[in-house]
């Protein structure tokens, strides 16, 4: 709680200053020029994303943005200061999501700092974007908002109007954060992360085309798995040890978009080799394709509907081996579940449906997942209202539906009613 009434000193501080600026020639000046804004949010979580059991997550969000510009340089702050629940709990986190500057150099745009990088045009659902990680158990509603910077390396070769050339090298690796069941009953987690040396450094390619009939890239990335991998390291009378580390993958992509009539037709592809498995690991990861095909289509510039197939192919599918210690073969299940290697093939249909009302003040949605091998869910109803320019507000429902041994049955625990209400100066 006391986390939380500093979260209001700062914002009552920066508020008059704010205020100030639209009367105040020079920090008017200042804050336009800068491009700053400054956000603050207010979440209601029902459950907690950490699978910890935790209800009725009440938390404060002050969130600072600039983008300041030079002559041939410009830049990117964008952090945040977060607790997650004010009624239980004073653990406030601070992050820097994004900080940077970029150099342009005539065809050349070099940008170095803490970056964050997505890739691929499919909707929600992307096999090439694999540069930076995402928080997955961070307590805040949208998918912006979990996807984590990494100290990076990007350069942007504009080769014409429509074709450019896209490096991106770190040394830095962090994998995103995923819900896993809560250790206990001794059972815990043994966490290994790759060193952050040069010789473990990530590197990603893309040659990308927009402009014209068709959009398109063909990218190809070297590195590792941002989900983890997991084993039983160790057992003993008592206590088990699961590792939890990350594969070393290459990955080949391609993606496209293209207008047909009234139709917009997008599609993602990739294959991703994991790195020759140790002699003895009886449950690596295995090489596949993840592929995504749709359509979308907007009716009066305001109702949008979206339609996208998925499939998932193992190209040299083993099914695991029977195991006559239970929880190796519990742990073993879990990772395949995780990294959706349960099945030779398999297949997902999602969706999201859009529309806007009373001169887009009041908005909504419903975006889903279903996953047709499983027979898991995902659904996600939501609506939001702006009482103005600066006053916003969001409601909406996390909907998992499967059994205990699917991707979406296993984090079911997190679903349940969320909001947001958002003010920005």
């Amino acid at each position: 709680m006391r986390t939380t009434l500093r979260l209001l000193l700062l914002a009552l501080a920066l508020a008059p200053l704010r205020a100030k600026a639209d009367g105040d020639d020079w920090l008017t000046q200042f804050w336009q020029d800068e491009k700053m804004s400054l956000f603050l949010r207010t979440d209601y979580f029902e459950n907690s994303r950490l699978l910890d059991g935790q209800k009725d997550l009440w938390g404060g969000t002050a969130q600072l943005e600039a983008k300041p510009s030079w002559q041939d340089v410009d830049g990117k702050l964008n952090l945040y200061v977060l607790e997650p629940n004010a009624l239980t709990a004073d653990r406030a986190a601070f992050s820097l999501v994004e900080g940077y500057l970029t150099f342009h150099l005539g065809q050349v745009d070099i940008r170095v700092g803490k970056i964050s990088v997505p890739w691929g045009r499919a909707d929600g659902v992307n096999p090439t974007d694999n540069l930076t990680p995402h928080d997955y158990t961070l307590q805040l509603p949208f998918d912006e908002d979990l996807r984590v910077g990494l100290a990076a390396v990007k350069l942007d070769w504009y080769l014409d109007e429509e074709l450019d050339v896209t490096l991106f090298t770190t040394p830095f690796f962090e994998p995103s954060k995923f819900p896993l069941p809560q250790a206990g009953n001794g059972v815990s987690y043994q966490v290994t992360t790759p060193a952050q040396t040069l010789q473990n450094e990530e590197a990603g390619l893309k040659l990308n085309k927009t402009g014209g009939d068709w959009d398109w890239s063909v990218s190809y990335f070297h590195g590792f798995r941002s989900l983890p991998d997991l084993d039983l390291a160790s057992e003993s009378a008592g206590s088990s040890v699961v590792g939890v580390d990350y594969s070393p993958i290459d990955v080949w992509g391609a993606d496209f978009a293209h207008n047909l009539g009234p139709f917009a037709v997008r599609g993602e592809a990739a294959l991703t080799l994991p790195e020759r498995a140790p002699t003895g690991d009886l449950n690596p990861l295995q090489p596949f394709v993840m592929a995504v095909f749709g359509l979308d289509r907007s009716f009066d510039q305001e109702l949008n509907v979206n339609l996208q197939v998925i499939g998932r192919f193992i190209t040299d599918f083993s099914p695991l081996a029977p195991e006559s210690d239970s929880f190796t073969a519990q742990v073993n299940e879990l990772d395949r579940i995780v990294n959706n290697q349960q099945d030779a093939n398999s297949y997902e249909v999602s969706f999201r449906v859009g529309d806007k009302w009373m001169n887009e003040t009041l908005g909504a949605e419903v975006f889903g997942v279903v996953d047709l091998t499983r027979n898991d869910s995902y659904i996600r109803p939501s609506v939001n209202y702006a009482f103005n320019d600066q006053l916003t507000a969001w409601a909406g429902w996390d909907i998992y539906r499967g059994d205990a041994n699917t991707p979406f049955g296993l984090i079911s625990p997190t679903q349940g009613f969320f909001s947001e209400v958002r003010y920005s100066f």
